[in-house]
């Protein structure tokens, strides 16, 4: 996989920000990645999550990120391109639509956050979000299909624009959380928070498009 190291740099009230990619065979950014998982799932899900229990067979080919925080390790996201393997819960993902676009499919997940950052997370979540489409736009991904856990991060994926696909509602094979499907194409018509990436493209992926594989709505019933 991939390592670009450090793909934006920054300050937002006095804080130096540094957005790193990188993989898992970089032992020591895998580390605070793990880290950072293992404590967001420890608190979300209230039981001890230990580093080991917070690492997936998705990893070892997935796109990581995290933003550091004055060089603290304090938000991190993680990508699978559809055409490098199996997606995390793709069984529960449109089949058809998945095989329609696997090319240009990115499955983003697992955005967790330090507690000690976490009056923040909204901030820093939204620089990481908006760098990471960025990277992977230019990299050929056109859609995002993903899963939330039901409650503040399904709200979170709403409000940064992306759409529910009605009836996706599953148990997460993993955690046992219930979670939501959602997906985002790369539409600068869409009001999203990245649509102003999309606005460079000539090969977008309208909703319009979407629409014909799957049933999609901006509400959580």
């Amino acid at each position: 996989m991939r390592s670009d190291g450090v793909i934006y740099e920054g300050e937002v009230k006095g804080c130096y920000l540094a957005i790193r990619q990188d993989n898992t065979s970089n032992a020591s950014f895998y580390k605070d990645v793990l880290h950072i998982r293992s404590e967001a799932f420890t608190k979300s899900l209230g039981v001890k999550i230990t580093p080991d229990e917070a690492m997936t067979i998705y990893d070892a080919y997935s796109y990581l990120f995290c933003l550091y925080v004055n060089e603290e390790p304090a938000v991190s996201l993680t990508v699978t391109f559809a055409r490098d393997g199996k997606l995390d819960c793709e069984e529960f993902y449109p089949t058809e639509l998945i095989d329609r676009y696997r090319n240009v499919t990115g499955s983003a997940g697992k955005l967790c956050a330090v507690n000690k950052y976490e009056c923040e997370i909204n901030r820093f979540a939204h620089i990481l979000t908006y760098q990471v489409w960025n990277y992977v736009y230019n990299r050929g991904i056109r859609l995002d299909i993903m899963n939330a856990k039901e409650g503040l991060m399904s709200k979170y994926y709403l409000r940064m624009g992306y759409m529910l696909v009605e009836n996706s509602l599953f148990i997460h094979p993993k955690w046992q959380t219930h979670s939501h499907v959602f997906l985002l194409p790369a539409d600068s018509t869409i009001n999203s928070h990245f649509k102003d990436i999309f606005k460079k493209g000539q090969d977008d992926l309208s909703i319009n498009e979407i629409s014909k594989y799957v049933r999609l709505t901006n509400k959580i019933r």
